[in-house]
């Protein structure tokens, strides 16, 4: 398990909150967005594991 299954983070996710975090200097990032975020993150990681992988579509 990488350090990223472990934090439930893609790292997509995590470039994308770190650029966003850039953006909003100004005012940190609402606890609630950021568990809004957390929520979409370990829903897309459950959608990419329920997936077939084209390969296996094929045979």
């Amino acid at each position: 398990m990488t350090m990223n299954d472990s934090a439930g983070t893609n790292p997509e996710t995590a470039r994308l909150m770190a650029e966003l975090r850039e953006q909003t200097r100004i005012e940190p990032i609402s606890p609630r967005l950021m568990q809004l975020a957390r929520e979409l993150d370990q829903a897309l990681h459950a959608a990419q594991l329920s997936r077939t992988p084209p390969e296996q579509e094929a045979g």
